[in-house]
């Protein structure tokens, strides 16, 4: 590999002038946006490929880049989440603009967990472009490795090269490499060889072609295999053709025409990044941390939400009350029993039926309502009355009984699980959840996980919208309980699913 010679203070002064006038250029067709940015507004998927690449160049830079300021002028939080609710309403395969704007909304909403359960959903859905499924699946699983590296291996013939294999191939290279973030571990030492040999000869072919785009790109890849490589003859064949607006055209071609948004968005944005790599060399951020359990951070929202009218608790009728304190001490961890007036009260064996299922799994649910409620004179009837294997360890939770699980969730029982998120049927699901909190291992399928998430994503927006009564939004907010403890368990304990 080539062993480049430090950058002087002025060349260094110069790519910094040049990457200052692209972002400005850039900042001042967003700036000329309207605000507030109506969320099909055409520019939205410009801003979204703005927003990771400003989390590239913050990387860089190790702090955060001008062009992430940017661009949040106009792409909010707002606009990200209503991505996030038409992934989770979606029944079809996710687009490519999906998917480059969930990619985008992880530098604005990483700690989301509505961001993460649809970008998880993104990634059981399994884009079919190699470089999206590496966007969206972090770290990436052994099979997608391992077809990605095969993928950048492979030798083009210079013949066959066209600027749409170098996009993928470049798009697959960058992900690969989180654009600096970390380096993968590829199946043997000799295979970065071969990438980087590759770079170079599709260097020498956008050069022939006059390439810009696929010039910057490919010397953003060499400068991820070997920070030490020299860029600056690169870099010479790009410098020339900036426009007078600070922008950069696709082609290396001299012109003093302005740009529209549309027209250099792209390569601007990419040379700019070069030009930050040739800079600042190394990658010197951190990379965003996902929520760590995004079902239980949405089922928090939606518990806090509830919470806001509890006062109304009182009000309602007694079985509806203990089915709402059930819910809520489970959400909560509080004592719900008490605040809903429940203290002493003396309960029937079929409102603990009712309210058994609601609570397991949450340790300080059942023991808030064994020590307020008036269970005792119910359990005799229970006892002798044949109750499901999951109602019994429901039950036997509730009472503070030994709970035995079982050992894993058998394969009728997935095949049946697997039909009811296929078809669409909530009742079937939810009825499959319930056998499946009593079993210690879940080996769920994608269609499982997907409607997961989006029942939960869907049951959040409902609650949000505030349009239903108390008692429905309580019976959303059971239903996310149980979806969070199936598939993350316990909130300080995962399980493995």
């Amino acid at each position: 590999m080539s062993v480049s010679t430090p950058l002087d203070a002025s060349y260094d002064r110069l790519l910094k002038m040049l990457a200052s006038r692209g972002l400005e250029w850039l900042r001042q067709h967003v700036e000329a946006l309207p605000d507030p940015l109506p969320s099909q507004h055409p520019a939205i998927p410009h801003l979204s490929t703005a927003a990771w690449v400003g989390e590239i160049l913050s990387g860089l830079r190790g702090c955060k880049s001008p062009l992430q300021v940017i661009v949040a002028r106009r792409l909010s939080p707002e606009i990200l989440s209503r991505i996030a609710r038409r992934i989770a309403e979606s029944e079809t395969d996710p687009s490519s603009d999906l998917v480059q704007s969930v990619f985008a909304a992880q530098a604005v909403l990483a700690d989301d967990p509505r961001y993460q359960l649809a970008r998880q959903i993104l990634t059981d859905e399994t884009p079919d472009a190699l470089s999206d499924r590496l966007a969206i699946e972090h770290p990436p699983a052994e099979e997608l490795l391992r077809l990605a590296e095969e993928f950048v291996v492979a030798p083009m013939p210079s013949e066959a090269l066209s600027q749409a294999y170098l996009e993928r191939f470049t798009m697959v290279l960058m992900r690969l490499y989180g654009f600096g973030a970390r380096r993968p571990q590829f199946s043997h030492p000799r295979v970065y060889g071969q990438v980087f040999a590759n770079c170079l000869r599709y260097a020498e072919w956008a050069r022939k072609e006059q390439s810009l785009i696929a010039t910057v790109q490919l010397a953003f890849c060499l400068r991820l295999i070997d920070p030490d490589h020299d860029i600056a003859p690169m870099l010479a064949e790009v410098i020339p053709y900036q426009r007078p607006d600070g922008s950069f055209p696709a082609r290396s071609a001299y012109s003093t025409e302005c740009q529209e948004l549309d027209d250099g968005v792209w390569a601007t944005l990419m040379t700019v990044a070069a030009l930050h790599m040739a800079t600042y060399r190394r990658w010197n951020g951190a990379e965003a941390a996902p929520t760590s359990q995004p079902l239980h951070g949405c089922r928090d929202m939606a518990a806090a939400i509830v919470v806001s009218r509890g006062d109304n608790l009182r009000e309602l009728p007694k079985p509806d009350r203990l089915r709402m304190a059930a819910t809520l001490s489970c959400a909560t961890g509080e004592d719900w029993f008490s605040l809903a007036g429940l203290a002493g009260q003396k309960i029937q064996a079929r409102d603990i039926l009712a309210i058994a299922p609601l609570m397991f799994g949450s340790f300080t649910a059942a023991r808030h309502a064994r020590s307020c409620l008036d269970l005792g004179a119910a359990w005799p009837a229970l006892n002798h009355a044949e109750q499901p294997p999951h109602m019994q360890a429901a039950l036997n939770w509730l009472r503070g009984s030994a709970v035995t699980l079982g050992a894993a969730a058998d394969a009728a029982m997935i095949q049946t699980w697997d039909a009811a998120a296929r078809s669409g049927d909530p009742a079937g699901f939810l009825a499959c959840c319930a056998q499946a909190i009593a079993c210690q291992s879940i080996q769920t399928t994608p269609a499982i996980r997907i409607a997961a998430c989006r029942m939960m994503l869907r049951d959040l927006a409902a609650i949000e919208d505030a349009t239903e009564s108390l008692q429905d939004q309580s019976a959303r907010l059971a239903r996310m309980s149980l979806i969070a403890w199936v598939f993350e368990g316990d909130s300080t304990r995962a399980r493995p699913i």
